[in-house]
């Protein structure tokens, strides 16, 4: 979702063991590059956490496309995943 210019917010559905914690990193690019993290505690069922990825550089996020690189982990698991996003 655009917020302004410099942020945009991602939100990333999980799950994992509940009492684990996660912490992840999401790199999005769109003529730029923005980056942001989140971490927490899972509840063992489906959650949803909103990343809020910055970025100072020019020109501006815009409306439309970009690829989004997401890498997760807890103490047992790690996972990478990869794809498009729209930018409303």
């Amino acid at each position: 979702m655009w917020v302004s210019p410099e942020q945009i917010n991602v939100e990333i559905r999980l799950k994992c063991e509940e009492g684990e914690s996660f912490g992840m990193i999401a790199d999005v690019f769109q003529q730029k590059w923005g980056v942001g993290t989140a971490s927490g505690q899972c509840t063992g069922g489906n959650q949803y956490v909103t990343i809020q990825v910055r970025s100072s550089a020019t020109p501006p996020w815009q409306l439309g496309t970009a690829d989004a690189y997401l890498n997760f982990g807890t103490s047992t698991a790690y996972d990478s995943e990869a794809r498009t996003i729209r930018i409303e």
